[in-house]
This record gives structure tokens, C-alpha cells and sequence, in this order.
């Protein structure tokens, strides 16, 4: 071996093993910022950040550990119905009679949403004007999913699945004396009726049993998928999170059931999360779904390479914007980020792109804090803010 190609060898070996020991260094102190906080010293946590320039990990802590992760669960949902479903979503089918006007709901959640304004379904059904038939679904389904807490079906954030969803609060489950009353699939097509009819002021029934027609039902589209997986988002939104998964159900196998969606993308081998998730719901309201932090960071680089980065970034929010308000307003525009929260959990997964210029994915999850939510948020920021800074 020539001088030459000796000293190539060493200077590399010597350039690439200070880079390792600087970012080492960066690492160590970033961690022991965080382990230093009161407020996560008995909690359980881990952190993945991903360097896309160097496409590798520069830092691990605990990130192929399974936790608790909250609604950063909408990140796979997200990915889900932004690879399955139509850039504009079935909102029904329809047959129109002389006198009647047949519809087959498709789990659309904006139906009669106002953040969605002229709504296409909507108008087409009051310009129709004719009396409308509510035909029912192949719902394979239970209204609540599993893991959800108990105290908290009264609430708002707690909605009802359902295939014909057109208010989330006032079709919540409701407290007769101590008690909560959940209400039957044919219940709740009964209130969606009752809406609906005084909504567009015409008569809505219900058909309970399937109908076959001579021609094949047509289809409204209505809400664009972008605007809607925005809100969802932007707000955390639970209804618009389960009725996603719900819809890319319904388009692949025509029938309602999140279950059997998840099992098919968990069995999709194009998919290689490191740690395989266990996933049960849309929204991330029940604590049985775990996700590693190394699963969230292999999600959103897919996400990235397969739909674009300009695209996240419209639908993602950034700093100081829907459930970032108040947070990294230093940051819009570098940060764009899900957060996750349930009592005692807090999750945090996204984009960064740091003061560097340095792209990075990361994700952050804590379980079992017993601090307040606001608190955690507040340590998790205080460490972006030192890796935005310094890496």
C-alpha cells in the first residue's frame, strides 16, 4: 500500500471518529439535560432523532422500548389514509327514485362539519330536495374502542364511531342517573336521522335492511383528504382520526372495521417498522396501543419519501400553530410536529430542521410522569430547543 493511500485512510478514520466523538458529546449532554429534569426522574422515557444527512440515528435512548403513545397514533393513521384513500373523499352513495333519495353512508365526518362550509353532500342533498333514505352499512365494529377509559365517554374528545357521523356531541353517549347509556348501532342512525332532517328540513328515514337496485348507486364526493387529515392534525382531532380508518376499511373490504385495516397494513411487508406496533385505534385514545420512538421516526422518513416533505409540511402544524399554540414560536417553519397526551403520557414526533440547517426527524415519548402535562411539554421543548441550537 502506497504512503498516499495510508494517509487518506488515517486522515478519515481520524475525521470520522472526531465527528462520532462531537456528536457524542452533543448527545451526552443533550440526555443528561433532560435526565436531570425533577420532573422525569421516576418517569419511563425514550428518544430517537434521526439525521437525514447522515441517514443514522444521533440519538438513542430507550427508542426501541414500547410506550403508551397517545394520538402521535394519527401519525399512522395520517399515513394510512393518505396512501389509500382518493385525493377527494367518498362522503355517500346514492340512488335517486322519483320520489326518493336513497344514500349509503361512507363514515365522512364532515358531513355537516362548519369548518368544512359548502360542504358537496350537503348541498347536493338539499338542492335534490326529496325525501331521504338512510340505507345501513356492513358495520363490523363497536362504537367506543377498546382501551378507552371509562370516565371518559360523557366527554367531548371521546366520540362515537359511527357510519353516518354528523355530530360529534350530539350523538356522545349520555349519563341517565349514575349511569352512562350507550346507544345501538340503530339508535345512533335514528338521532343521525333526526339531524339530518331538521339540518336540510326534509324527511329522513331509516331502511334497516339492505336494498338492491336495478342500476348501481352513484357516489358525492365531498371533503378534500388533505383538508381533512389537516384537521385532524392541526387539532387532534379523535372523530376525523377513527372515521379515517374507518373509510380506508370501507374502501378496501366494504365493510366498517378498523381492526381488520390495521392487521392488513401491520401485514403489508413493504412496511419494515423495527419495532412491530401494536395498534388498535385511529385516535390514540387507548393506552393499548405501544409504539417505539424508532416505529414513529420509521413512519414519518416513509411518509416523507412517499408523499413529500411540502406536502407534510401543509398538513402538519408548526410552531405556535393547532396543538403547537404556545410552543416553539421561535421554531415556525423548522418544527413541524403531533403531539400525544393522556394522563401521565406525552408524546412529541415530527420534523426538525435546526439552526444548522441540519434535518432531522425525531420522535419523544414519556409514560408514567406524575407531573402536569403542561410541565412535561414545557422539558420536552427546553430539550428541542438545545438540540435546534446545537447539533
Amino acid at each position: 500500500m502506497s504512503m498516499y493511500k495510508l494517509y487518506l485512510i488515517l486522515f478519515f478514520s481520524i475525521y470520522f471518529l472526531s465527528a462520532c466523538v462531537h456528536t457524542n458529546r452533543i448527545n451526552a449532554r443533550l440526555l443528561k439535560s433532560i435526565k436531570k429534569d425533577s420532573i422525569l426522574r421516576t418517569a419511563h422515557y425514550g428518544i430517537a432523532v434521526w439525521d437525514k444527512e447522515k441517514n443514522n440515528f444521533i440519538v438513542r435512548h430507550q427508542s426501541d422500548r414500547y410506550f403508551v403513545p397517545a394520538s402521535n397514533v394519527k401519525i399512522a393513521t395520517l399515513y394510512a389514509a393518505l396512501k389509500n384513500l382518493s385525493d377527494t373523499l367518498p362522503s355517500f352513495d346514492y340512488y335517486q327514485s322519483q320520489d326518493t333519495l336513497f344514500i349509503l353512508p361512507k363514515g365522512d365526518p364532515s358531513l355537516l362539519d362548519a369548518d368544512f362550509g359548502h360542504h358537496a353532500g350537503f348541498n347536493f342533498l338539499k338542492q335534490v330536495g326529496k325525501p331521504v333514505v338512510i340505507l345501513p352499512v356492513k358495520w363490523e365494529t363497536a362504537i367506543y374502542g377498546k382501551g378507552w377509559a371509562w370516565d371518559d365517554y360523557s366527554t367531548s374528545y371521546m366520540p362515537e364511531k359511527s357510519p353516518l357521523p354528523v355530530n360529534k356531541k350530539d350523538t356522545a353517549s349520555y349519563v341517565s342517573g349514575n349511569r352512562v347509556v350507550f346507544p345501538s348501532l340503530q339508535e345512533q342512525y335514528e338521532r343521525a336521522a333526526g339531524i339530518l332532517s331538521d339540518t336540510l328540513e326534509l324527511p329522513v328515514l331509516v331502511y334497516r335492511s339492505e336494498r338492491i337496485f336495478n342500476e348501481p348507486l352513484q357516489t358525492l364526493y365531498a371533503p378534500s383528504k388533505d383538508s381533512l387529515c389537516k384537521k385532524m392534525m392541526f387539532r387532534s382531532d379523535n372523530l376525523i382520526a377513527e372515521q379515517l380508518l374507518l373509510m380506508v376499511s370501507n374502501q378496501q373490504y366494504g365493510m366498517m372495521n378498523e381492526t381488520k385495516i390495521i392487521d392488513a397494513i401491520l401485514s403489508d411487508t413493504s412496511l419494515k417498522f423495527p419495532q412491530k406496533p401494536v395498534w388498535v385505534d385511529g385516535s390514540g385514545l387507548s393506552r393499548y396501543n405501544l409504539f417505539s420512538p424508532e416505529d414513529f421516526v420509521y413512519l414519518l422518513k416513509k411518509s416523507e419519501n412517499e408523499l413529500g416533505i411540502d406536502r407534510i409540511k401543509k398538513i402538519f402544524p408548526t410552531g405556535n400553530q393547532g396543538t403547537l399554540k404556545g410552543y416553539y414560536d421561535d421554531k415556525a417553519g423548522f418544527i413541524y410536529a403531533k403531539t400525544g397526551t393522556l394522563s401521565g403520557h406525552v408524546s412529541l414526533s415530527g420534523y426538525l430542521r435546526t439552526k444548522k440547517n441540519t434535518p432531522l426527524i425525531f420522535s419523544i415519548m414519556i409514560n408514567h410522569h406524575t407531573g402536569k402535562s403542561a410541565d412535561v411539554r414545557k422539558t420536552v421543548a427546553k430539550y428541542l430547543d438545545k438540540l435546534w441550537r446545537k447539533y
